[in-house]
């Protein structure tokens, strides 16, 4: 629980750091934001799955192990998700194509 507190911290950092204002995030057209809200979706997943996987002290039962496995799925599969659009991330902005040289003859 306390690594998905972990990686719930730091995907808001990584909100704020990218729009400057936590709360001025939607950047609908940049890439990196979307890599970032797939894995802040993610974590949020891996939390609400630490949270059902929870063991009762007095009965040893999880409190929902269907939830628990759900969460840890779908939050693996944003994980990967965000990965490969990570693939297509560049650092200096959107590749371009250069013009072709001329050659001299």
């Amino acid at each position: 629980m306390v690594g998905c507190a972990l990686f719930l911290i730091s995907g808001h950092l990584a909100m704020a750091g990218i729009s400057g204002d936590f709360w001025r995030v939607w950047r609908r057209r940049d890439l990196g934001w979307w890599i970032i809200a797939v894995n802040q979706i993610g974590s949020i997943l891996f939390m609400v799955s630490a949270v059902a996987a929870f063991v009762r002290p007095s009965s040893g039962d999880a409190l929902s192990t269907g939830i628990a496995n759900w969460g840890t799925l779908t939050g693996a599969l944003c994980f990967a998700v965000g990965g490969l659009m990570q693939e297509f991330e560049h650092p200096h902005g959107p590749r371009r194509r250069r013009p072709a040289q001329l050659s001299a003859v």
